[in-house]
């Protein structure tokens, strides 16, 4: 019995050697790892934002939707407090999470604190 359970296992590892982990698991959602200084992120619903998720990846837009949910840090504001917080300094680290069908952003995350500059 364990012989058929380790064939199994064995089996089901090769088959995901290679993969990256969200293809992996089917996973309907893309990062990627920017700047402030890198990109420059729509100021308003429908706003469009073209990038490369790597150095070697093919550019993706992706648009901010109503219910792209924005973070500073872990706190969740509106786009207006957004804009406000990254006119008043940076750059600051983000991360733009996305659907891979339909290029909407889900969040965006700014690595940084709300009241901190």
């Amino acid at each position: 019995m364990w012989i058929r359970t380790l064939t199994l296992t064995l089996t089901i590892g090769a088959g995901l050697i290679g993969r990256p982990a969200s293809a992996a698991l089917g996973a309907p959602e893309e990062a990627i790892e920017t700047s402030t200084a890198e990109v420059i992120l729509p100021r308003s619903v429908g706003g469009a934002l073209m990038t490369k998720p790597c150095d070697v990846c093919k550019p993706v837009t992706v648009r901010l939707e109503s219910d792209t949910r924005l973070l500073i840090g872990k706190q969740q504001v509106t786009l207006a407090e957004f804009s406000k917080f990254l006119e008043s300094g940076g750059p600051y680290d983000l991360s733009i999470f996305y659907d891979k069908k339909s290029f909407a952003m889900n969040r965006i995350v700014v690595r940084a604190k709300l009241g901190r500059k």
